[in-house]
């Protein structure tokens, strides 16, 4: 393991941001793949960039463990639109 890695403890609250282009489909798209990740989270707007090319989606989740982490970042990573996932 890597000592300069951060430890996770999990249960954890992720507070995710997703960059994503300022699509009306790609709000939808996220959060239809939230729901069929099974979740009950609501994706939130957030902020237009000053070109209003990109928009922030916000959504807050709780992840039981690291494979539920990665699969829900690496799902919502792979919606169309989406740029960026943190």
């Amino acid at each position: 393991m890597n000592r300069d890695s951060p430890q996770l403890t999990f249960p954890l609250i992720w507070q995710g941001k997703i960059i994503a282009e300022a699509d009306p489909n790609v709000f939808q798209d996220v959060q239809r793949a939230v729901e069929d990740l099974g979740l009950e989270e609501t994706v939130r707007r957030g902020n237009l960039s000053r070109t209003g090319r990109y928009v922030t989606l916000n959504i807050t989740v709780e992840f039981q463990d690291r494979g539920m982490m990665l699969h829900v970042t690496e799902t919502l990573a792979a919606v169309p639109g989406v740029r960026l996932v943190l």
